[in-house]
C-alpha cells in the first residue's frame, strides 16, 4: 500500500485537530543557553510512565508511547492517539512506532488477537496488515513510501501495493530488518540460525549476524575480530553508513563483551563506552549522515537477545550517549553535555537515547525523573549534535 500524498495531508489534518495542550505535564529546562532546550513532554492523563520512540527528519514531531497508549508531540503540544490493539495486547514495549521523515506518515505494529501493522489516517488507526496471533514489528522509510516488516521469523519489504521477503544470508533460518533508508531500497538488521544456537538455549543467548539487504540481495556484514555476533538496528539516509552492537556469545554474556559498532562499506568501528571497567555500549540510531550515532552505556548487565527480539531491562547505571566524528567517535553522556552547557536537569537522568532526526539537531529518549519514574525526553539543539558536543 503505497502512502500517497493525499493520504498523507489527511493524516497531517487529523493531527492538527488532535493537537491539544495537556497542562501541568510537559517542562523546558534551558535557563543560559538557547541553543541547547531539554523538554519533558509528560505523559498522558492517566498514565506515570513515557518513552520518545522516533522523531521526523528536522526534529519538530516526535512520537512515543505512554502506558499503552501512542502519543504524537509537535509545536509544544502532546496528541493522544490511544491504542493502537484494542482486543488484543496492549503491550507498549511490543509496540514498534516509526514516523516519515515529514512528520505525515506514521506506523505502528503490536501483536495479539488483533495484532497487524497500523497507519494513522483521519483521526483513528487502520489496518494496513493483518494476521492473528503472529508477532509484527514494522519500521517505515524516511520517505514514507517503503515498509519492511517482520513476521514469523522472516521479514518483507512492502512498497507500492506489493511485498516480498528479504533474501536469507546462507546457514542462517531467521531473520529480522530494524531500518531502512530514506528510499526504501537499503534494510539492515540481522539474521541467525537455530541450529546453531541450540547451544545457547540454556542461557537464552543468541549468535546473530548484523545484515544489509539492498537489490535483491543480502550482504553480512563483519563484527570486530574479538566478537562473535552482532546486529544493525539503524541506517544512514543514503545507506551507508550502518549502526547496532556486536558482542561476545559465550554461555554467560560477561560485562565487557557487548559494544556500540559503526559500519561502512565493508568496515567495522567500534564506539567505545566511557573508561570504566566492564563498561558496555549501545547503539540506537545515526543521524541521516552517518557522522552521529546516539545510544547509551552503562556498568551494569548489556541488552541481550533473547527469543529473537532484543530485551533491555532497566539499568540504572546507564546513561544516554552520542558519538560522532567531531569527537573522533569518543562517548559523551548527554547528562554531562546538559550540565556544562548550564541546562538545569533538575534531578532528571537521561537514561536511553533512542532516535535521532536525520538533520542532526534533534535527540529523544527517555529517562528517571527525581520521583523515580519513567518519562520521554527531546533534546533540541540549535546547531548539530556533532558540533556541539565537540566545543
Amino acid at each position: 500500500m503505497r502512502l500517497s500524498s493525499t493520504t498523507r495531508v489527511r493524516i497531517q489534518k487529523a493531527f492538527r485537530g488532535l493537537c491539544i495542550l495537556l497542562p501541568g505535564i510537559s517542562g523546558f529546562f534551558s535557563p543560559a543557553p538557547a541553543e541547547i532546550e531539554l523538554v519533558l513532554p509528560g505523559v498522558l492523563p492517566g498514565e506515570l510512565v513515557s518513552e520518545a520512540r522516533d522523531v521526523s527528519g528536522d526534529g519538530s514531531v516526535v512520537v512515543g508511547v505512554s502506558g499503552d497508549r501512542i502519543w504524537r508531540w509537535e509545536n509544544g503540544r502532546l496528541s493522544d492517539l490511544g491504542y493502537v490493539n484494542r482486543g488484543g495486547w496492549r503491550n507498549s514495549d511490543a509496540t514498534s512506532i516509526s514516523i516519515s521523515n515529514d512528520g505525515m506518515a506514521l506506523l505502528a505494529s503490536a501483536p495479539g488477537y488483533r495484532g497487524g501493522i497500523y497507519t494513522w489516517d483521519e483521526g483513528q488507526w487502520r489496518f494496513l496488515i493483518r494476521e492473528q496471533h503472529s508477532y509484527w514489528s514494522s519500521i517505515l522509510s524516511g520517505d514514507g513510501e517503503t515498509v519492511c516488516f517482520n513476521k514469523r521469523g522472516q521479514s518483507y519489504r512492502w512498497r507500492d501495493g506489493e511485498y516480498r521477503r528479504l533474501a536469507m544470508p546462507s546457514e542462517f533460518h531467521i531473520t529480522k530488518a530494524n531500518a531502512l533508508s530514506d528510499d526504501g531500497r537499503v534494510a539492515v538488521g540481522f539474521a541467525l540460525d537455530r541450529y546453531r544456537n541450540m547451544s545457547y538455549i540454556r542461557n537464552r543467548i543468541l549468535i546473530t549476524e548484523a545484515a544489509l539487504w539492498k537489490d535483491g540481495k543480502v550482504i553480512s556484514l563483519k563484527y570486530p575480530p574479538e566478537m562473535d555476533s552482532s546486529l544493525a538496528r539503524a541506517v544512514s539516509a543514503d545507506g551507508r553508513y550502518i549502526a547496532g552492537d556486536a558482542y561476545k556469545a559465550t554461555f554467560k554474556l560477561e560485562r565487557g563483551n557487548y559494544t556500540a559498532c559503526l559500519w561502512e562499506v565493508g568496515k567495522v568501528m567500534t564506539l567505545p563506552p566511557p573508561p570504566e571497567p566492564e563498561a558496555y555500549s549501545s547503539a540506537a540510531d545515526v543521524s541521516g549522515d552517518g557522522t552521529i550515532v546516539v545510544g547509551r552505556t552503562g556498568i551494569g548487565d548489556p541488552p541481550v537477545l533473547k527469543s529473537n527480539r532484543i530485551t533491555e531491562p532497566y539499568d540504572a547505571e546507564s546513561r544516554a550517549c552520542i558519538w560522532s566524528v567531531d569527537t573522533d567517535w569518543g562517548p559523551v553522556d548527554l547528562n554531562d553535555l546538559l550540565d556544562a552547557n548550564g541546562v538545569g536537569r533538575q534531578g532528571f537522568v537521561l537514561d536511553r537515547a533512542t532516535a535521532i532526526s536525520a538533520d542532526g539537531t534533534t535527540i529523544v529518549g527517555y529517562g528517571i525523573t527525581a520521583a523515580g519514574r519513567r518519562q520521554a525526553f527531546i533534546l533540541r539543539m540549535g546547531g548539530t549534535a556533532g558540533t556541539l558536543v565537540a566545543r
